[in-house]
């Protein structure tokens, strides 16, 4: 057989055993960073021969595609998805952030509270109360009347004032609804506080005891919600 034709037919089959490296650009797969294709010119018996510098065999190298990875699009896609799911920057006026504050302080201080009036209270239900625990529950509930007519002054004002903010619109109303409710019902336990001078408590001292824990529970659930979706 004629060397130059072994010779093609040796170069045709390179040719084909190595394939370009490419990735098809609809696979959602990253073009390699180069791809190399090895290209010459055969000559077959018959035919002109070509100049020695066109038969020779060259490696060409190409220049990675042009476009951003997919990787680096996700993460400009989840960078993207943020910053329309950011906060929306609401500015609030120094007056608002000294109510807050009030806010915040008369609200711890109305736990103690709750716990004297309770045990306060709970002696006087017994029968066993003396004179110096019908004061104290008489302080407790002057106390907590004052604490919450702070807190409702403040927290309402304050609500008002963020009523254009987005941002936790759900988490203030849930909580300044349960504590208006808490207030409501600390106004019908007043009312139905009994006034027996002897300190017989028999008249309707289960329904002023039901409402005034029901009420307090109700305000302590509000304070312990504010601070768990804080």
């Amino acid at each position: 057989m004629h060397p130059r034709f072994c010779r093609s037919v040796f170069a045709l089959l390179l040719t084909t055993a190595i394939p370009s490296v490419a990735y098809a650009a609809d696979s959602g797969e990253i073009s390699p960073a180069s791809s190399w294709t090895i290209s010459g010119t055969v000559t077959i018996e018959g035919q002109i021969a070509e100049p020695r510098a066109q038969r020779m065999w060259h490696v060409h190298f190409a220049e990675p595609a042009i476009g951003m990875p997919l990787s680096l699009q996700s993460a400009s896609a989840t960078e993207a998805a943020a910053t329309e799911q950011r906060p929306t920057a609401f500015e609030y006026s120094d007056f608002y952030n000294t109510r807050r504050k009030i806010h915040v302080i008369a609200s711890w201080l109305t736990i103690p509270m709750f716990v004297g009036e309770a045990i306060a209270g709970a002696k006087l239900y017994d029968g066993n109360g003396s004179e110096a625990a019908k004061s104290a529950h008489g302080a407790f509930t002057a106390g907590l009347g004052a604490l919450f007519a702070v807190n409702t002054v403040t927290g309402v004002w304050n609500l008002w004032d963020g009523r254009k903010d987005p941002n936790n619109r759900t988490r203030r109303v849930v909580h300044g609804a349960m504590m208006l409710a808490a207030d409501a019902g600390f106004v019908i336990a007043a009312s139905m506080a009994p006034d027996d001078d002897n300190g017989n408590f028999t008249s309707d001292r289960g329904a002023h005891r039901n409402m005034a824990i029901a009420s307090m529970s109700l305000a302590t659930g509000s304070y312990v919600y504010m601070l768990v979706t804080r």
